[in-house]
C-alpha cells in the first residue's frame, strides 16, 4: 500500500482504523511541562515459590526431524532405561514430546514468574560423533512448540558403559526462575494438558545414540498478590536534578517525587528479575538502584577482602543464564560484564567479555535470547553462547550496528533494533531487513537520514513494533504488524507498516500480566502518560483513518483510460471519502463518496460513479478515508472499473 494512515492489517488482508489513546494522567506529572524518557509498570510480588512435574504421556512428534524415539514413555522416571533416539550423521531427531504434567498445586490466581525443564541425558558410548541439541522448546498445545529455543550448544556427555549406568547421565537445566521463553504463561496453559515440552538432538561428526532417561518441568510463580504501579524518570535542564517519580500505591495515575534517587544523562533501563522480586535501574551512573515496591535502595557491593566487587551500572543491561549482565559506562566500546548467580551485590572483575572490534563504536543494547547473549553496538551484533563461567563462543555475526539504544526491543522472533539505513532483526545467528517498506525515510536520492535518538517498543499482546524517530519534537510514529497469512504453501509470515499520525511517545512501557490484557502505555514530551491500544479514542477525538493502494495499470498494454466506477468491500458507520490518482500523483485527480452510513456498523458492499471524466491515465490508485468511525472501519477489498475506448473492465 501507498499509504496506510492511522490503520492496523487483519490476517485475512484487510484494513481497520486504528483504535486510540487515552491519557491515564489526567494532569501534567509533578515538576512541570518535561519530557518522560524513561517508563516502566513495576510489579512487586511478596515471594516466590516453585513445583515440579513428571508425566507419563510421552510420545514423538514429526514438527522437526526425521527419526523417531524408541520407547518415548521412558523418559518419566530415572531407571536407566532410557528414551532413544539412534542417529546417523548430521541427522536430527523429531520431537520428544511431553504433555499433560498437571501443576495441580498451584494456585487458580497464581503469576508464573518463570519456568525450567530438567533433563538426564547422555550420548551413547559406540558411534564416532556427537550428540548436541537442536531444539529445546515450550508449547501451548501438542504439536505446536512456541517462543524461544533453549537449545544449548554444548556436546552431550558421552557415557563411559555400553549400557549407560547413573552416573553416566548429566543434568541439563534449561530456562529458570525467570524465563519464560518469549511467551505469556498463565496459570491455565501450565494446567491445561496441552502444555507440552519439546526435545529434539542432532548428531555430528559421524553416527550417535541420544539417550535420556528423565525429564522434569519445574513453575516458578507468585500467589500472592501483585503490586504494580509506576516509576518515571522526566528529561530536566540539568541532569543533577533529573529524578524518578513514583505512582501513589492506592491511587493511579497519581504521582510523587523519589528525591534520594538521581539519574544520569542516559536512557534509564529498567530490568525487573522476578527471582529477586526487585526492579534494577541501569544508567550508567555511579550506583546502580534497586526498587522492590516499598522503596528504592543502593546495590551494596560484596567484598572478598579488600577488595570491592562493585556492580556495573549499564547503562545496557539484561538477566541472562540467571545473572545480571550490563555494560560500564568507562569502557562501553568494549566490555560487558556479569554478576555471579542469583546475585546482584557480586561482579568479579575477571566475568568479562570483550566485544572490541577494530572498527570503534559504542555498545547499544543487550538482549538475551534463544539461550545467547546478543550484544549490540554501533558498529556491529555480537552473540556470546554458553555462560561466563563455561564460554562456548563469542562471534560477530554482522557489521550492521545498532545507533538508536531506545529502540531495542525483544520479541518472539529475536531482537529489534534501528540501524543507520533501517529496522533490522536479529536472532543470535544473523540480522535480517523489516523496513523495506518504509526505505524512504532512511535513505533517498539527496542524504541518508540518521535518527540516534529514535524509541521504539515491542507490543507483545498485538504484536506490533513502534517506532517513533524523531521522539523530542514529533508524534508521527510508525508501526510494524506481525501477521501469519495462510497460503497453499502453508502459512507465511508478512510485516507491514502502517503511519500514526499523532501519537504521544517519547518513553513507553508495556504491561504483559494476564490480568491486564496486555496493555501499553506511553510517556509524552508534555509530562502526561497515555494508555494505548485503548477502546476511547486519543484526547477524545478519533483519528483519520486512510489508505492508499498502489498504482496499477488500466489495461495490459497500458493504454489511456479513465476510471468509471469504484466498489469496496466495507464496514463502516458513517460515509467514506474517496479519490482516483492517475500516474503517480500525490493528489486527487477526481474525488468521490461512498455512501457507507448505518445505523450500527455492519459489512456493505458500496458502489460509486466517477462522474468527472476528464481525467485520464495509464495508471490508477484509489485512495479511501475515514475522519469518525475508529476502529470501527474496515475495509476487505477495493475493485476500480475502468473504461478503454468503451470497453469496461473491472481491476
Amino acid at each position: 500500500m501507498i499509504k496506510a494512515d492511522n490503520i492496523e492489517y487483519l490476517p485475512s488482508g484487510a484494513v481497520r482504523g486504528r483504535r486510540g489513546y487515552a491519557k491515564y494522567t489526567s494532569s501534567p506529572l509533578p515538576g512541570g511541562d518535561l519530557a518522560v524518557s524513561g517508563l516502566w509498570r513495576h510489579y512487586g510480588l511478596a515471594g516466590s515459590e516453585e513445583t515440579s512435574e513428571g508425566t507419563n504421556d510421552w510420545s514423538n512428534d514429526s514438527g522437526v526431524g526425521t527419526v523417531s524415539w524408541t520407547n518415548p514413555t521412558f523418559a518419566n522416571q530415572a531407571d536407566q532405561q532410557p528414551a532413544e533416539a539412534s542417529l546417523a550423521a548430521d541427522e536430527i531427531s523429531e520431537y520428544l514430546t511431553g504433555a499433560t504434567w498437571g501443576f495441580s498445586s498451584i494456585p487458580d490466581d497464581a503469576r508464573i514468574l518463570g519456568i525450567a525443564v530438567q533433563v538426564l541425558r547422555c550420548a551413547s558410548q559406540s558411534g564416532a560423533g556427537s550428540i548436541q541439541d537442536y531444539e529445546v522448546r515450550l508449547g501451548q498445545q501438542v504439536g505446536l512448540p512456541r517462543g524461544d529455543n533453549q537449545a544449548s550448544d554444548s556436546v552431550w556427555r558421552v557415557s563411559e558403559n555400553a549400557t549407560p549406568e547413573s552416573s553416566d547421565y548429566e543434568e541439563v537445566w534449561y530456562g529458570g526462575r525467570s524465563e519464560l521463553w518469549g511467551s505469556l504463561w498463565t496459570v491455565a496453559r501450565v494446567k491445561d494438558p496441552a502444555f507440552a515440552a519439546y526435545i529434539s538432538a542432532q548428531a555430528t561428526g559421524g553416527a550417535k545414540d541420544a539417550l535420556i532417561d528423565q525429564v522434569y518441568v519445574w513453575v516458578y510463580y507468585s500467589s500472592d498478590e501483585d503490586q504494580k504501579r509506576f516509576l518515571v524518570v522526566r528529561d530536566e535542564p540539568e541532569w543533577e536534578n533529573r529524578r524518578i517519580s513514583e505512582e501513589y500505591p492506592d491511587t493511579p495515575g497519581a504521582f510523587r517525587h523519589v528525591s534520594n534517587i538521581l539519574i544520569t544523562d542516559y536512557r534509564p533501563r529498567f530490568i525487573f528479575w522476578p527471582a529477586k522480586n526487585k526492579t534494577f535501574i541501569f544508567d550508567g551512573g555511579l550506583v546502580l538502584y534497586y526498587y522492590n515496591t516499598e522503596a528504592f535502595s543502593v546495590v551494596s557491593a560484596s567484598e572478598e577482602g579488600e577488595v570491592s566487587l562493585e556492580p556495573r551500572t549499564g547503562p545496557y543491561a539484561c538477566i541472562h543464564n540467571e545473572r545480571l549482565w550490563a555494560s560500564d559506562p568507562n569502557e562501553l566500546n568494549q566490555s560487558v560484564y556479569a554478576s555471579a548467580v542469583l546475585d546482584e551485590t557480586t561482579w568479579y572483575p575477571e566475568n568479562q567479555i570483550s566485544v572490541s572490534d577494530g572498527v570503534g563504536g559504542e555498545i547499544t543494547g543487550l538482549e538475551s535470547y534463544g539461550g545467547v547473549l546478543v550484544i549490540l553496538k554501533e558498529s556491529g551484533v555480537w552473540a556470546f553462547a554458553g555462560d561466563i563461567e563455561n564460554p562456548i563462543s563469542l562471534n560477530q555475526i554482522s557489521t550492521i550496528g545498532c545507533i538508536a539504544p531506545a529502540t531495542v526491543a525483544k520479541t518472539p522472533r529475536g531482537i529489534v533494533f534501528l540501524a543507520r539505513d533501517g529496522v533490522y532483526l536479529t536472532d543470535g545467528r544473523d540480522v535480517y531487513p523489516l523496513s523495506d517498506a518504509i526505505r524512504p525515510l532512511f535513505v533517498n536520492r539527496t542524504q541518508d537520514n540518521i535518527y540516534p535518538n529514535a524509541v521504539g517498543i515491542y507490543h507483545r499482546h498485538r504484536q506490533m513494533y513502534y517506532l517513533n524517530l524523531e521522539p523530542a519534537t514529533g508524534t508521527e510514529c510508525y508501526v510494524m504488524q506481525e501477521l501469519r497469512v495462510p497460503t497453499e504453501e502453508g502459512d507465511v509470515l508478512l510485516t507491514p507498516w502502517a503511519r500514526i499520525s499523532s501519537l504521544p511517545f517519547h518513553a513507553a512501557c508495556t504491561w504483559d500480566g494476564p490480568d491486564d490484557d496486555g496493555e501499553i502505555f506511553f510517556g509524552s514530551v508534555d509530562a502526561y502518560i497515555y494508555r494505548g491500544d485503548y477502546l476511547g479514542y486519543y484526547d477524545n477525538s478519533p483519528f483519520r483513518m486512510e489508505i492508499q493502494t498502489p498504482f496499477r495499470a488500466l489495461s495490459e498494454d497500458r493504454r489511456l483510460g479513465r476510471a468509471y466506477h469504484v466498489k469496496a468491500h466495507v464496514r463502516a458507520l458513517n460515509n467514506t471519502a474517496g479519490g482516483i490518482r492517475y500516474d503517480q500523483a500525490e493528489s486527487d485527480n477526481v474525488s468521490f463518496t461512498l455512501d457507507t452510513s448505518k445505523a450500527v456498523p455492519e459489512f456493505q458492499h458500496p458502489r460509486a460513479t466517477i462522474t468527472d471524466q476528464a481525467e485520464f491515465g495509464r495508471f490508477a490508485s484509489v485512495r479511501l478515508s475515514n475522519d469518525v468511525d475508529g476502529y470501527q472501519w474496515e475495509v476487505h477489498g477495493v475493485w476500480l472499473e475502468n473504461r478503454m475506448r468503451s470497453i469496461m473492465q473491472w481491476r
